[in-house]
C-alpha cells in the first residue's frame, strides 16, 4: 500500500549488505534514535533470529541492526582460528556503526559470547553488553555431549559427510532440533522455517560441525574474566534453557559488581524469539557508561 504521495513506505525493517572487517554478510536494521544496538545471534542461526526484537526496537524509537556473523546465513565463510574471526568481525561492525554516542551490544548464545568478549577489550565504543543466554558458562548435557564426542569423532564424520542424504531430510532434521530444543513448541514458526533453511544439505552440516570444533579448541576454559569487562553488563536468561544454564550466572556476577541478571520464567534459550517486547525493553534500558569523547 503506499501513501497519499503515491510513494511506498518505508519497511519497518530494512535488509542490506554490508562489509565489516573483510566479511561480506546481511543486515536487517531499523531506525530510531540513541546509542546503536548491535544484535548478535547464535550458533548456526543469523540475523533473522533478531526480527521480533528489531520491530519493538523500533516502536521504542531505536536504532538497531542485526547482523549475519560470518559463516553463518548470508555471510562469507568465517576464515580459522574461528574465534579470533568472530572477534575481528565484532570489532568492525562496532566501529562502523558506532557514532559520537557509541553502541549498546546485545547477543544471544554465541552471539552473546562474543558481544561479552568485544566488552572486554579496551578501546571499543562500547556503552554496555546485554548477554542473553550467552555461551561460554555452564551448559546443559546436550551441548557438554556434542563437546566432548564430536570433535575425536570428526576424522569419521567427515566420511559420513560424503553419503547422499537428501537435502529435504536435512532440513527437516534441523526444523526438528529448532522446536525440541532451541523454541520448543509444537508449531511451526516462520524463524524455525527460516532456521532449517540454513541447513542445504550435508555440506552444510559438516561447515557447522567444523565451526564446532574450532570453537572446542580455541576456546579457554574461562573465555570471559568478569575482571576484564571494560562496561556495564545485563544478563537476560531463560529458566528453561536447555543449552546454555543460568545456573552459572551467581558466579560470574560474583567476580563483578557491575553485572545485572534478569530471569525469564516462560523462555528457554531464545528469549529475543518467545518474549521479544520484554527483551527489547530490557536491552533500551541496559545501564550503561559514558564514554570518553576524544
Amino acid at each position: 500500500m503506499s501513501n497519499s504521495a503515491g510513494v511506498a513506505p518505508r519497511p519497518l525493517i530494512v535488509e542490506g549488505s554490508a562489509r565489516f572487517g573483510g566479511v561480506s554478510t546481511r543486515t536487517l536494521e531499523v531506525a530510531g534514535e540513541g546509542p546503536t544496538i548491535v544484535l548478535f545471534h547464535g550458533f548456526s542461526d543469523s540475523a533473522d533470529t533478531w526480527r521480533p526484537v528489531l520491530a519493538e526496537l523500533a516502536r521504542l524509537g531505536r536504532r538497531g541492526i542485526a547482523v549475519d556473523l560470518p559463516g553463518h546465513g548470508h555471510a562469507d565463510p568465517a576464515a580459522l582460528p574461528f574465534v579470533a574471526n568472530l572477534d575481528a568481525f565484532a570489532d568492525a561492525v562496532i566501529r562502523e556503526v558506532a557514532d559520537s554516542s557509541g553502541v549498546v551490544l546485545a547477543g544471544n548464545s554465541l552471539g552473546g559470547l562474543v558481544s561479552l568478549r568485544a566488552g572486554s577489550r579496551s578501546g571499543l565504543p562500547v556503552r554496555a553488553v546485554v548477554g542473553i543466554g550467552p555461551a561460554g558458562f555452564a551448559y546443559g548435557w546436550r551441548l557438554r555431549v556434542l563437546a566432548a564426542v564430536v570433535p575425536p569423532l570428526d576424522p569419521v564424520l567427515r566420511v559420513v559427510d560424503r553419503t547422499p542424504v537428501p537435502d529435504g531430510v536435512i532440513r527437516r532434521g534441523a526444523l526438528r532440533v529448532h522446536r525440541r530444543v532451541i523454541v520448543p513448541t509444537r508449531e511451526e514458526s516462520e524463524h524455525a522455517r527460516r532456521y532449517a533453511g540454513h541447513f542445504a544439505g550435508m555440506r552444510d552440516v559438516a561447515r557447522f560441525r567444523g565451526y564446532l570444533v574450532a570453537l572446542s579448541r580455541e576456546l579457554p576454559a574461562d573465555p570471559i574474566v568478569p575482571a576484564d569487562l571494560q562496561v556495564p553488563v545485563a544478563l537476560i536468561w531463560g529458566l528453561r534453557d536447555r543449552l546454555t544454564l543460568v545456573r552459572s550466572a551467581p558466579k560470574f556476577m560474583a567476580s563483578a559488581p557491575q553485572i545485572t541478571l534478569e530471569v525469564l520464567e516462560r523462555s528457554g534459550h531464545c528469549p529475543q524469539l518467545q518474549e521479544p517486547a520484554r527483551v527489547a525493553q530490557s536491552i533500551a534500558n541496559a545501564p550503561t557508561r559514558t564514554l570518553a569523547i576524544p
